[in-house]
């Protein structure tokens, strides 16, 4: 190549990996089993924050584990109590 972009190299970009939100759009979020919603979490598909906003599932301070407590509050709060 000559000229100003003699020094260009083209480069590659990886593919990016999608995947799709889980159970996106299936039923009340709130009635979603904790332990579920607690995976999502450890494998990055929601933040400990939106777990608590939109599932109603707390973790604990260190966020090794779901506060069961809180979590069973913060459901109640919103009105809506997962089914047995």
């Amino acid at each position: 190549m000559e000229g100003r972009h003699a020094s260009y190299k083209p480069f590659s970009i990886a593919p990016v990996a999608r995947f799709p939100a889980r159970r996106r759009g299936h039923g009340d979020a709130l009635l979603r089993p904790p332990e579920d919603v607690f995976a999502d979490v450890r494998e990055g598909f929601v933040s400990a924050g939106t777990a608590a906003r939109d599932y109603g599932v707390v973790l604990t301070a260190d966020g090794g584990a779901v506060d069961e407590a809180a979590t069973e509050s913060r459901r109640a709060m919103a009105g809506r109590r997962p089914r047995a």
